[in-house]
């Protein structure tokens, strides 16, 4: 019993879950917030708008990205491995007991699963990421087609030499 008579009960969300549904978020909005329409190119938008110029070969915009991709891998790493070293904390004592009854390959697949299911988490975060930055990317594909009739395409998927934003 507790303090008057209230029962304190600890939490039944481990820290190690926390981590992982916290990095999950963090993932979800990094990859939404990722790409984005630069100011000049909202501004050639409105003025395309409001011209009537829609009919010229320079009729579309160019949205950009933020970070790369490689900043997913790496931010689902650090997240992965953080809940692992909360998850090993917490469970340490159970997980070493069970695995010292098997003896030494019993070890050696613990191990391997334990990297293996550190290596699907990591890929789960990252495929979050990207599915959120697709989404991203149809919805502002989406808004300006609607708004402007204007077709958005990525800067960073076209040829390196037509990399030049026209005005």
């Amino acid at each position: 019993m507790g303090k008057g008579g209230l029962i304190v009960v600890g939490s039944t969300l481990p820290i190690w879950m926390a981590i992982m549904l916290a990095g999950t978020l963090i993932m979800m909005m990094l990859g939404y917030c990722n790409y984005y329409v630069p100011r000049d190119q909202k501004a050639k938008a409105e003025y395309l708008r409001s011209h009537h110029e829609m009919e010229n070969q320079e009729s579309l915009i160019y949205f950009s990205k933020r970070v790369d991709e490689t900043v997913y891998l790496m931010i689902a790493t650090v997240v992965v491995i953080m809940a692992s070293v909360f998850f090993l904390l917490d469970s340490y004592k159970e997980v070493i007991e069970k695995i010292s009854k098997i003896g030494f390959f019993g070890i050696l697949i613990g191990v391997l699963v334990f990297l293996a299911v550190l290596f699907a988490a990591i890929m789960f975060l990252v495929v979050v990421a990207i599915a959120s930055e697709s989404e991203a990317i149809r919805g502002i594909q989406k808004y300006y087609w609607g708004h402007y009739q204007i077709p958005v395409i990525d800067i960073n998927k076209i040829e390196p030499f037509m990399r030049k934003y026209p005005r």
